[in-house]
């Protein structure tokens, strides 16, 4: 079976020779070129196919998208939570039947308030302006930074 590249080499092949009979030499062109139109057709029916199935994919990855961002925001507010009933209990440990729930400290993040109020020092620029949190976390350990502050969260571990 011919691919399209080899029907355009006959059809060049063809219109070099000098020799065929123009009757012949039109029928044979014809045949040809319906021959390459017909795969070139069903060369963009399968393109027109990959492109419903990439938008198809891509409305896929959007919505799975969502669903984990939805499963990782449920996630954080059952553990928020869980630490507030513990806390509330005054229990920094608990073991259940299944589970051994502990609260803990996490590192300290910070939690920018005005970030126009944040000293270019502190603004990491790329595509846009924002705060370096990993800069300030250290430094609002012994100063204060205008614009921020640390805060503490406490999370919980589940084995």
């Amino acid at each position: 079976m011919a691919t399209i590249l080899d029907l355009n080499d006959d059809l060049k092949t063809l219109f070099a020779l000098t020799d065929v009979d123009s009757e012949v030499l039109k029928d044979t062109a014809d045949a040809i070129v319906m021959s390459r139109n017909d795969k070139l057709d069903g060369l963009a029916y399968v393109i027109e196919g990959d492109e419903k199935e990439i938008d198809w994919l891509k409305t896929k990855i959007q919505d799975l998208q969502k669903e984990l961002k939805a499963r990782k925001n449920h996630e954080a507010s059952l553990k928020e939570y869980l630490v507030t009933a513990l806390d509330d209990a005054s229990l920094r440990k608990l073991q259940t039947e299944n589970h051994m729930l502990k609260t803990r400290k996490q590192p300290a993040s910070v939690d920018v308030i005005d970030e126009s109020k944040v000293p270019a020092q502190y603004i990491i620029h790329k595509d846009e302006a924002r705060v370096d949190k990993k800069k300030l976390r250290d430094i609002l350990k012994e100063n204060n930074v205008p614009g921020v502050r640390l805060k503490q969260k406490k999370g919980v571990i589940i084995k």
